[in-house]
């Protein structure tokens, strides 16, 4: 019996924004701890937001 994995049960450790320009960010993170991520880690999804 096989059944789906779970999320992560904790964040991304050390995330950091670089700005490279007026509408650029490098963004880069390491995964959680192994022992967190309850399955294979497939991907990640980040949203971002105009402020103002």
């Amino acid at each position: 019996v096989q059944t789906d994995a779970e999320s992560p049960s904790g964040p991304p450790r050390q995330v950091t924004a670089e700005p490279l320009g007026p509408q650029q960010l490098k963004i880069t993170w390491q995964p959680p701890d192994r022992s967190l991520w309850n399955g294979e880690l497939l991907g990640y999804t980040i949203i971002s937001t105009i402020l103002g």
